[in-house]
């Protein structure tokens, strides 16, 4: 069973270390709202990587899958991605 964990009911917490577009904010990938969520999160043009986003859970998780979205549009390219996971 797969299970998106950044709808609001599971209360994720996101947070990034840059800042956003105006529109696209870091939010917007753990929004109720579905426009926002399809928006999705984009730094402002002059951002330099790298760039942190950090999502947590008030539960532990078991990820078996992470689906990511890397076409950034408006004149921005990904060349890397990298996650790490923690427990507490």
């Amino acid at each position: 069973m797969v299970i998106n964990l950044c709808l609001p009911q599971f209360r994720p917490r996101i947070h990034c270390n840059k800042i956003s577009a105006d529109g696209y904010e870091v939010e917007n990938l753990i929004s109720e709202d579905l426009t926002k969520r399809s928006r999705g999160f984009r730094t402002e043009y002059f951002i330099k990587p790298p760039v942190y986003v950090t999502v947590s859970f008030p539960f532990n998780v078991e990820i078996c899958r992470i689906n990511i979205d890397l076409t950034a549009g408006g004149g921005q390219n990904v060349t890397g991605l990298e996650m790490y996971t923690s427990a507490s």
